[in-house]
């Protein structure tokens, strides 16, 4: 039993993370609108850069 308590409990990062969103709760809904698009474009850049380097590899542009 104290097993299954231990994997649940909440680590002192959330803890201050949720924390300091419950007390400024604009700047981290803006935060989410700054972060959500860069990490998708960072994400498609990664995924695009996975797939075009070993191509350009194969074809002998590098």
């Amino acid at each position: 039993m104290s097993r299954v308590i231990s994997l649940c409990r909440q680590s002192s990062l959330d803890r201050r993370l949720g924390r300091w969103m419950a007390q400024h709760p604009y700047l981290s809904y803006g935060l989410l609108w700054l972060a959500m698009p860069l990490g998708l474009l960072a994400a498609v850049f990664l995924l695009a850069a996975a797939i075009a380097f070993p191509v350009a590899w194969l074809f002998g542009c590098l």
